[in-house]
This record gives structure tokens, sequence and C-alpha cells, in this order.
């Protein structure tokens, strides 16, 4: 393939190119499936269209990583981040924009150093993706707060060669020249303004100057003194609506900007909010020394109590008579050209509604920046937005919440007329200043600016966003100014009176219940980490019929479990729950008297399990014999399942134990902090059943084992893992076998392995072995092995159809023995997955052997072995015991298995089956033709492991050692006593 090259704009000659191997057409394909579907090549639509329209050319993880990253999941996203940052296989486009979330985010933060050092390769290597200003406004910024004038005189001189055309550009130098170090002209106010100056003048409006020759700064701006020459004294009336509280420092400065507008017209609302400082005397000070001139009036109204920010607006715009309508935060300053430009903007366009301008948040000192960098520092200012009355009189007034009332009232404009009904003017120009303070992007209150992606604010525009498309019409969206009811839920915590809300929309009440805890759902459920989901929408409509939980505080199949499907109808459960189940007394977290009498001189054991699967498989039936060992013996028995998917599985367990309780969590990964919630209910259940010991059924959790330690139980870990051989569990809880067995050992007072190469790798000196048991008895009715001359062998591998389980040497062998003619057939028993589905298709466009047959998932193991004469174990992990093989040996089915892990331990090699070295697929063939051409000796052989099973893995053999466990646990805590 020839090398095509395509120019990223808004890249330079001397920039990198993007290259076809660098796309992927697969990706593109799938993602855009309009250009699929108009019969496009990929490539070329993409250097003619994809690239303008905002399209990528290959997937970059990054992005929903960063999408989850704001939204609540930064535990889980940001050392993800980091650690892709790192890795040299990371492609170079998608390492850039990891760079430049990792140091948005820690500039949001205000961890400048951090921000610093992930933007520092932008400083040395040209960029891709993003191609905006944005990576070098922020590396320069970074720089300068970290005080390495060096590396932000270096970022500037990069930013003004990339985009000269950019007014961030300019006010970068502003901030530059702010610096300090650069302090040595005496005309360096003079400097600044100039700078500033250039941006408006490029633009043809007005110049200014500072009332203050020696300090430039935000209360010193003014218009030249010629401002006047250039007054617009004609057109229609403009109400601006200031509303005021506590601004005794600021509001003078944003009334003189008023004041001092070019469009005359102007009535000025001010209305003070109560304010308890000195602002009300300033006002009428103000207000007595500002003579009406050439048309702008001023009009102050005071509130007796303080009621918020939109309900001042409210009252001015209950009084404001002006053809249009705009509103002016009281600590902002505005160019005096700005609602002159805006109102033209509307004369000129009589079909919008509204318009904004743009601003650019800075300090006093005129310091500028952004809190959360997009592309700009300058953006859309939707706090000060102008609309004709029309959209008054149709749309009705803010809505009174204490925040993001002005950010609704931009989106029901945008829903009830149309998002061409809406312009900006002037985007890219600073039209005006919005102060900020140095404390003003703190992060501890409950509102601050990062809730607008995760919290508060969130929680409030999206209810607004569901209540706007909901509206059939315009005037289904006018909002009164004092309504008896809520429109929308809204969190209380931002308004002023609790009220009844009209028509609630279900994933309003789900998201501010609490109950829906977005950090939670995505560490729980990985699948979802790499798309843009939105995580809210997937549980209430997708993840609750999967019986997925929606955080650590509700069980969606516990509360499944006692509610019909019928009683929660077509709308999300958890809110069935919410609206119904609480009333009726249901519980978030299902406890289940179980059958079990209560044992006064027996061990109280919380018994952990960590799958609870719709399909059983070595996990649940292995948990099922420790409980049934258990139930045998003198303890009482609890048993926590993480879901109730399968109900048959919990109403088997609650016929042996104490109590089952079905609660939401998940398996320790490196890195993952435990949940203090979960903690919390484990701590409750140890002493609401006066827990002794606490048993987790594998090494991959954490939390009960944590909670058993915070309240001095034992700790019992089953271990049936061998970490050193087993890649994908390594990869699954991110960390390396040195740290999860390291873990094993100090979480654990005693350690119960399955066999003796678990026991080798957890190198424990509290170790007990426990083999898996098997009751021969219920393989009775098994059908005896077939010994016909002339009806084909079944050979079968039995799993749960995970690749890593050797699925495909077991297609290899069906391929080698239809090759060879040799009477058998393969049959795999397991689920349906993407892999089987693969194979079949596969199969039926003649890619694979007809030998192999899929029969699917078998419940029961009786079942699954009836249809087998041979059965083969050929996983690629090796196995800490290997249930299926000793199934099989019940059954009186002779296996052929690799030699590694624990079933060397298992089969008798040549006696009850063979071993075969890892991988030497020929071998397994060669033993399986054998077998099949000798009936005598698959019934031989089938006879001696079932005799081997019974001696070795019965339920007596697992009492016995269990019992051994108990007398451990009594001298642990005589020792503890």
């Amino acid at each position: 393939m020839s090398k095509k090259c395509l120019k990223i704009s808004p890249l330079r000659e001397d920039d990198l190119y993007f290259t076809e191997e660098q796309f992927d057409s697969e990706w593109y394909l799938k993602t855009y499936p309009d250009v699929a579907a108009a019969g496009f090549d990929p490539w070329i639509h993409y250097i003619k269209h994809g690239r303008f329209e905002g399209r990528r050319p290959y997937r970059n993880r990054a992005i929903a990583w960063e999408y989850h990253l704001w939204g609540g999941g930064h535990r889980l996203l940001l050392p993800r981040l980091e650690k892709a940052l790192l890795d040299p296989n990371t492609i170079t486009q998608e390492r850039q924009y990891i760079a430049w979330a990792i140091a948005r985010w820690y500039a949001a933060h205000q961890e400048w150093l951090k921000a610093l050092n992930s933007l520092k390769p932008f400083l040395f290597d040209h960029f891709l993706y993003p191609s905006h200003a944005g990576p070098l406004l922020l590396l320069f910024e970074s720089a300068l707060r970290c005080d390495q004038l060096n590396l932000a005189l270096k970022a500037f001189h990069i930013l003004a060669q990339r985009f000269p055309d950019q007014a961030d550009v300019l006010l970068a130098e502003v901030n530059l020249l702010s610096n300090n170090n650069f302090a040595t002209d005496k005309y360096l106010s003079e400097r600044r303004l100039k700078v500033i100056n250039s941006i408006f003048t490029k633009y043809g409006l007005c110049n200014l100057v500072s009332r203050n020759s020696e300090i430039l700064s935000l209360d010193s701006l003014d218009p030249k003194a010629d401002i006047s020459t250039i007054y617009v004294k004609s057109g229609p009336k403009v109400s601006v609506i200031v509303p005021v509280y506590n601004a005794q420092e600021t509001v003078l400065s944003a009334l003189r900007s008023l004041c001092k507008q070019t469009w005359r017209n102007l009535e000025i609302l001010v209305i003070d909010d109560a304010s308890e400082d000195d602002t009300w005397r300033l006002l009428q000070t103000f207000e007595n020394n500002i003579h009406s001139n050439n048309g702008v009036k001023i009009r102050l109204l005071r509130h007796k109590k303080n009621l918020g920010a939109y309900a001042a607006r409210n009252t001015g715009l209950s009084v404001a008579d002006g053809d249009m309508i705009t509103t002016h935060d009281s600590d902002d300053w505005s160019h005096p050209q700005k609602i002159e430009y805006q109102v033209k903007a509307l004369l000129s366009a009589p079909d919008k509604v509204a318009c904004t301008s743009h601003w650019v948040r800075s300090n006093s000192e005129l310091y500028f920046t952004h809190w959360r960098l997009e592309d700009s520092w300058i953006y859309r200012n939707v706090s000060s937005l102008m609309f004709r009355r029309s959209v008054f009189k149709t749309l009705g007034y803010w809505d009174g919440v204490t925040i993001n009332g002005d950010t609704e009232f931009y989106f029901r404009i945008e829903n009830a007329f149309g998002k061409e009904s809406l312009i900006e003017v002037l985007p890219g120009v600073p039209l005006s200043f919005g102060r900020i303070c140095d404390d003003s992007l703190s992060r501890c209150n409950e509102t601050n600016l990062l809730t607008c992606f995760h919290g508060v604010r969130k929680d409030y525009e999206d209810a607004a966003k569901r209540w706007h498309s909901g509206a059939k019409s315009p005037k289904d969206l006018y909002l009164p100014s004092n309504p008896k009811f809520r429109y929308f839920l809204a969190p209380s915590s931002i308004c002023s009176e609790e009220k009844p809300v009209k028509n609630l929309n279900p994933l309003d009440l789900v998201q501010q219940s609490g109950f829906f805890d977005v950090a939670w759902y995505l560490e729980q459920y990985p699948d979802l980490q790499d798309s843009q989901l939105n995580l809210l929408e997937h549980y209430c409509f997708i993840g609750s019929l999967e019986g997925r939980d929606p955080g650590p505080e509700f069980s969606t199949t516990g509360y499944q479990y006692h509610v019909s499907e019928s009683e929660i109808g077509s709308q999300p459960i958890i809110y069935h729950f919410l609206t119904i189940g609480l009333m009726q007394g249901l519980k978030p977290i299902l406890e289940i008297l179980g059958a079990q009498s209560y044992r006064p001189s027996g061990l109280n054991l919380l018994v952990c399990a960590h799958q609870a699967g719709k399909n059983l498989f070595g996990a649940e039936r292995s948990l099922l014999d420790v409980i049934a060992v258990l139930n045998n013996l003198e303890v009482n028995v609890t048993v926590v399942l993480p879901n109730a998917i399968n109900t048959d599985y919990v109403d088997t367990i609650k016929s042996m134990v104490r109590a089952v309780i079905i609660l939401p969590y998940g398996w320790w990964r490196a890195g993952r902090l435990p949940n203090s919630q979960t903690m919390a209910h484990f701590e409750r259940l140890i002493n609401k059943y006066n827990i002794h010991a606490v048993y987790t059924n594998t090494l991959v959790l954490d939390e009960p084992l944590l909670s058993a330690r915070a309240a001095e139980v034992i700790t019992i870990i089953h271990v049936r893992e061998l970490p050193f051989h087993d890649e994908a569990l390594c990869k699954i809880l991110g960390a390396n076998p040195t740290l999860i067995t390291e873990r094993v050992r100090n979480l654990s007072d005693i350690t119960i392995v399955n066999s003796r190469a678990v026991e080798k790798e957890i190198a424990s000196s509290n170790s007990v072995l426990v083999p898996n048991m098997v009751d021969i008895t219920r393989f009775d009715l098994v059908r005896q092995i077939n010994i016909s001359e002339d009806k084909l062998i079944c050979i079968a591998l039995i799993s749960n159809n995970l690749l890593k389980k050797g699925l495909v040497d077991f297609v290899n062998i069906a391929e080698i023995l239809e090759q060879r003619s040799v009477p058998a057939v393969c049959k795999l028993i397991g689920p349906e997955n993407d892999f089987i589905r693969d194979l079949r298709a596969r199969q039926r466009s003649g890619e694979i052997s007809s030998y192999l047959q899929f029969t699917g998932y078998i419940p029961s193991p009786q079942d699954a072995l009836a249809e087998a004469d041979i059965v083969v174990n050929l996983s690629h992990f090796q196995e800490s015991f290997g249930r299926t093989v000793l199934e099989a040996m019940a059954a009186a089915r002779p296996v052929v298995t690799y030699d590694w892990g624990a079933l060397s331990e298992l089969v008798v090699e040549g006696e009850t089956g063979y071993l075969v070295p890892f991988g030497e697929v020929e071998a397994i063939v060669e033993r399986l033709v054998r077998l099949i051409q000798d009936a005598e000796l698959r019934l031989r052989m089938g006879l001696a492991g079932r005799r081997h099973a019974a001696n070795k893995y019965s339920f007596d053999n697992n009492v016995v050692c269990f019992k051994s466990i108990l007398r451990k646990i009594d001298l642990l805590s005589v020792h503890t006593s």
C-alpha cells in the first residue's frame, strides 16, 4: 500500500502527517454506519468529509476514559490514563490526548505541577489530537503558575506560531506581562492594556483606558473618553437585570460598565437580594450620583429575605418593560459595545429569538484563565443571554434554584424554538470579563463546578433536559415565577423550599436517590469502561434487566427475588422500589431466613461467595459442597451472595443455612480501594449474626476480609487459583502473582488450598489442604460407558467456553480426527458466547470440521457427562484442581488432559486417563484414538477413575478436613482471647 498523507487542519507545514496506515477502516465503518450504508471508501470519506465533521480516524480509548473520569470514575480512570501515558505501546495520537486529559483534570483541581508534567511533551513533539490550542494554553498557564518562566515563554512562542489569529494568544501575552519577573517596564500597565485593546481593535470595537494609570485591573477599565460619539440612542429598549448579594467589592464596576454601554435605550434593574454588607448603601449612593443620561436609567429593588440569584432575576423580570431582556452578574465587567452588538444581531435576524456573546474569566488583576479548559479561554456567556420579550411570554421565568438556572433557561429556549433560533455574537471575542476570586474554584462545597459532570449540577441539568425533551409544544415549557409545584425534580440542596413534582420522571428520581453510584457501577462492570454510554440510562434500561446493581446499597436481583416481573412492569426496577417498595417496607439489601436451625454451641460462620451466575460452574458448585459439609458439622452458616440472579441456586443454599444475604460487592483489583459502604454492610452482618469467622470462597474478595479484620474476627480464604500460572486472572485483577499471593498471606488467618499445586504457590504456614469433593452416588444413573464397536465415540470438553479453556485446541483435534476418518464426534458443552457463535458461522462456511458439535450449556453435570464417552481438559492456564475431570471420573469416563497444574494430582497416568505435555495436540489425538479404538480400555480406565474419586475425594473426606479447620479456629479464638 502506498503511503497517503493527510494534513490535519490547523497544523502548519512542519507538523506531523496522519497516514492511511494509522487509519482504522473497520472501526470507522462500525462507528459511523451511515458511511458504511452509503458504500463510501472509509479513508476517502474521512479525508474529504469526516475530519471536517469531527469524526475520528481510529478508536481512541482515552476519549471514553476521560468521559468517565469527569463523570465520577476518577478513582479508576485517572490511574489508568496515567499508566497508558507511560506505556510505550500506546499509539502517539492516543498518548497525546491522554496527556491533555490528565492535565485538564489536574488543572481543574489546582494541581498545576502535575498538569505541567503531563503536557511537557507538547513542547518537543508535534501533536495531532487534539489539534486545537487548548493543550498549549494549558501548558502555558501551568508553567506560569509553577514559576517555570522559560517553559512558559517557549509554550507561548509555539502557541503564537500555530494559532496567530486566536484571541487567546493575546490574552496569554497579557498573563505573561503580568508575571512579576517581567515587570521591569514602568509602563507595564499600558503595555498590557495595549494588548487587550488589540483584540477589540481587530474587530472594530472601541478601545479601553484605565482609570488608574499605575495599576490595571478589572475595576479600573473604562471606555475611551470619546465613546459618546458612537452612542446608539434610538432602537428597542433593553432591560438589564442585575441580581446582587453581598457584592460591595464588585458591584460598582459592573454597574459602571453597564452605564457606559453604547446602546443607550437601557433599563438597568438592580435587585438586592437582602445583602448583609454595605451593598445596599453603595447602590443608593450610585443611583443618586448617576443621572439619567441619554436614555440609560437605573432602578433599584430590594428583597426583604435572601431568596437566591434566580429569584432576584425573576423579580427584575416581572417589572422589566424592555423589548429585549438580558442579565448581568454583579461581579462581571462588559465591553461598552456588548449590548449594542447583541441587539443588532437580533435586529438583523428577525427569525432569531435570543443571542449570547462570548466572555473570558479573569481575576481582579486581569489574569485570564478557564477552570476546565476546552479549546479556548474564551467561550459562550450563557449568564448574560439576551432574549426577545416574546420568549418571556412563551417560556416565563427562570427556575428558582440556587445554581444553573441560566443554563436551564438557555436550553429551554433551544428546545422550545430550536437550536437555530439562538445565535452567538462575535464568537471568540471576549465582550465580557467574568470575575473569579482565588477561592472561587473551591472543590469543598457540594455545588462546585466539578459537579457539572458528576453531582448536584449534573443531576439538575439532566432532569431539566428530560423535562425539555418531553414537551410537546413550547407552551408546555412555561415556568411561572413561583409555581406551586416543580415541573421536574431538582436536588433539594439547591431548592429554597420543598414542593411536589408534577409528572415525575423515573430517571430523575433514580439519579437523585443516592442509590445509583456512577463510580461503583463503572468499577463493577469493566465492559462499560471503554464506551461513552450514559451509565444511569444503561442501568435503568439495560443493566437492571441483566441483573446488574446500581451501587453498593441496592441489590437488583435481591429485590426481584421477592417482587415479580408483572408487579414491576416496564419501569426501571429501582424506580419500583423507590415509589412502591419502600412504602411496603421492602429493603434494598435482601436478607432471607434459611432453613438451618440455630445451634447454640456451634461456630457462627459468614460464608462469602464471589460468583452466583445464571449458569452454575465450578465456583458455584464448590460453594454448595462446602455449605453441605458445614451443615453436617456444628456450624451456623450465614451466606452472602453478590446477586440472586439464579433463584434456584439461592433456594438450594437457603435450605442448608441460617440466612442468605444478597449484597452487591465486587472483586478486589489492584488499585481499587475497598468500598466503605460495602464494608459497613459486612461489619453490620458480623455484629448481627455474632460471627466468629469469615470465609471467602476465593482469593478475589477483600471487603468481607477487611471488615473481619476490623471486627477482630478470624479470616479464612479458600484459594482455588494458581496466580503464577493464570495470566487471565492476573489481568482481571490488575496485579502480578507475587502481589496476589502476598495479599492472601496477609489477609488470611487460615488458608484453605484445594491442591498441592496451590499450596506450593501460596507458601503459607497456615494452609490446610481440602481437595474438591464429589458424591459418586449422584452419578450412578449416568448411562454406562459406550463399548459398542459401531457407534461414534463422543469426546467432550465441558467448560464455560472461555478461550483459556483450550477451545482452539479442541477445534484442531476435531479437524485432525476428521482428516483421519476416526469414528468420533467432538462436543463442546458450555454456554453460548461470541467465540462459539463465530465457530458456528465458520463451520457453516466450511472452514472448520463437521466433527465439532455445539451442545450448549447443560445445567446438570450428570446430564452433561451422559453425552460423553471420553472427557478432555485442554486449559491454557494451569488448573488449581479440575472439577470437570473429577466429575468425569465419578461418572466412569476416562480423561485426557494436559500434564500441568493440579491435574497430575488428580489423574493417575495410564490408569484413570492420560496426561500429555502441554500444547502437544498430536499427543492428545494419539491418546484419544487409542481409547476410541479400545472399548475395554475405556471401560477399565473409567471404572478405575470412579474408584479413585470415591477413595480420595468423598464427602466424608471433606468433613474430616473441615473438622481440622474448626479445631484451628478454636485454637485461634483462644489465642486471640
